[in-house]
């Protein structure tokens, strides 16, 4: 599981676009590129939550997930 990055997160939010419901970001922000880069890819990997995805109803086509950089 991916749950042991807690630590490296300096911040958390959760989005839903009022116009459609099944439109939700989730943001994490970490405290540097690096350990975002490293969660995303254990996290493609992670069965768990692969298995929660599924479990939600979650089209794997319409998942995206991606790294970015403050400005």
């Amino acid at each position: 599981s991916c749950g042991g990055e807690k630590q490296n997160i300096i911040a958390e939010s959760v989005h839903r676009d009022p116009e459609d419901p099944n439109t939700v970001i989730v943001n994490r922000q970490f405290t540097d590129l690096s350990t975002a880069q490293e969660f995303l890819s254990a996290l493609n990997s992670d069965e768990e939550f692969q298995a929660m995805l599924q479990k939600a109803g979650v089209q794997p086509e319409t998942l995206e997930l991606w790294v970015g950089e403050d400005v």
